[in-house]
């Protein structure tokens, strides 16, 4: 699903990644945050927002990808429990083969059941 990034922000009602019981952890590893505004009606409750991005995502098998860092290869998106939050990585190339492009671990605050493989960065 695509959406429109609108702004940064800081807020627990824009962003559930900084509702009070988890936004220390979260903002803990230097990322950013922002409100944004789905292309369709769907609800949205967490997305990776990529700014300047001139190719469009493509969806194959479940998987998404596109060629974020311009060098004319598909890199590809995934996202997975841990045992208390969703760990995101972007690969340049099989996803969860090698080391990953962008990393980044969003804290839920509550149990999850894991389903990450082996190598997730």
């Amino acid at each position: 699903m695509q959406a429109e990034i609108i702004e940064r922000t800081d807020s627990g009602e824009e962003c559930y990644a900084l509702r009070q019981e988890r936004k220390d952890i979260n903002m803990s590893e230097g990322n950013i945050f922002y409100s944004v505004a789905p292309a369709s009606k769907a609800p949205l409750e967490l997305a990776i927002g990529i700014v300047g991005l001139k190719a469009g995502f493509t969806a194959t098998d479940g998987t998404i990808h596109t060629d974020v860092n311009g060098d004319g290869r598909q890199d590809y998106f995934t996202e997975c429990s841990t045992s208390e939050g969703v760990q995101f990585n972007v690969w340049s190339d099989a996803p969860y083969k090698g080391k990953a492009l962008w990393s980044a671990y969003y804290y839920l605050g509550y149990d999850t059941e894991p389903n990450c493989p082996e190598n997730t960065n």
